[in-house]
């Protein structure tokens, strides 16, 4: 057989493989290899339905807000993890503000996980207006195409809401193949949802899942009977008078929001949302979260063992990270590219940091260390070097 012959029978061979391949290999596998990582900028790779602002009520500017700067010793950190946004409200009105890399007041980008937090504040939203009778409600009464486990009891929206679900969930946006990545890139989230079965005993871990965030949402969009940004512009946007539209990342035209992360707004309007917890769910007098279920959003289950230390949990309520800082309790919306927005009751303060990166190391309560420089920052800048 010539070598020409065999070329040829090698090169057919070759683009039977890359075909084989090809028709193998889910779809969005090839969208993640040609965008490699998620960006605050991914507004234009998805499909994304409008969260209607209404007659917005701008931000009161505090009258030393003009000749506030941050102190330089923080300016290399900022830059480090490429910061874009930090603003810092006290006592309703914008303490400080800057912007970096071209980005403003207006410049719309992803929460990432800071959407989960939104989630949680629809379900208490969906409790109190009846759609759900309680939050130990089973997830199948919603998601009936959920598969029923014959070895666990049954999943609750408590046990989605506190991250102690038990599914088959892998959270992570490296790994080409993992849900994770599935869910971002994918344009069948209810497939998704759906193909994560129970693995463990819900109700006895908390363990991070982006699913378990997921699910929940296709629960309460189905309850409320209307789409997740819908509901959201109706019972928080609108009354908390957001200045902006808003958009939330769908998995294709007309689909489903990816509830799980990717809300675009602006770092004043997102401030509001950790004002509302400030205020224990009210806005201007009117109640539009129930109190106790903000209580209980801000209160960590420690009958939960934590995932990473196999501690009481002391970190995380309801779609809510939890910590402490120079005494001052904070609670924490937060997102995987360093995306804060951190309500301190005690100040009646609220310090929003957005930006393109995060620190990969840990501290002791499971926060990302970068953490400690946003606190650090707005606190220096509020002058609180420790509870009075």
């Amino acid at each position: 057989m010539s070598k020409k012959r065999n070329r040829k029978i090698a090169a057919l061979v070759f683009v039977a493989l890359l075909i084989a391949i090809y028709a193998v290999t889910p779809n969005y596998v090839f969208k993640a290899l040609i965008h490699q990582h998620p960006s605050i900028d991914d507004l234009e790779l998805f499909a994304a339905r409008t969260v209607k602002a209404g007659n917005p009520t701008p931000w009161p500017v505090a009258p030393e807000a003009a000749s506030n700067n941050l102190p330089e010793h923080h300016l290399p950190n900022f830059e480090r993890y490429q910061t874009i946004a930090f603003v810092v409200v006290k006592d309703n009105a914008i303490f400080f503000e800057q912007y970096w890399d071209g980005y403003n007041d207006n410049s719309l980008t992803n929460t990432f996980s800071m959407a989960k937090s939104v989630v949680a504040m629809l379900t208490g939203c969906a409790l109190d207006d009846g759609h759900i009778k309680s939050l130990d409600q089973p997830v199948r009464d919603f998601v009936p195409e959920y598969p029923a486990s014959d070895s666990f009891t049954p999943l609750t929206l408590r046990h989605l809401l506190t991250m102690s679900a038990g599914i088959d969930h892998d959270e992570s946006y490296a790994s080409l193949f993992s849900k994770t990545t599935e869910a971002y890139y994918g344009k069948n989230l209810i497939t998704s949802a759906i193909n994560m079965p129970q693995t463990k005993k819900p109700g006895e871990e908390f363990d991070y899942q982006s699913g378990a965030t997921l699910l929940l949402s296709i629960a309460i969009s189905r309850a409320v009977g209307k789409p997740l940004a819908d509901y959201f512009s109706e019972k928080i946007w609108i009354p908390i008078g957001a200045e902006h539209d808003a958009f939330w990342s769908l998995d294709h035209t007309g689909g489903l929001e990816k509830a799980y992360c990717c809300i675009y707004s602006n770092a004043r309007d997102y401030a509001r949302l950790g004002q509302l917890l400030n205020n224990k769910g009210q806005w201007n007098g009117k109640q539009i979260i129930g109190e106790q279920f903000i209580k209980e959003m801000v209160t960590p289950n420690p009958l939960l063992t934590q995932y990473f230390d196999g501690q009481p949990n002391k970190v995380y309520g309801y779609q809510l990270w939890l910590t402490n800082f120079r005494g001052y309790e904070v609670q924490a919306l937060r997102g995987i590219l360093g995306q804060y927005i951190l309500a301190v009751p005690g100040l009646n303060a609220v310090i929003v940091r957005l930006g393109k990166k995060a620190d990969n190391q840990y501290t002791p309560d499971h926060f990302r260390a970068d953490v400690l420089v946003w606190l650090s920052a707005g606190f220096d800048l509020m002058g609180i070097s420790g509870k009075r």
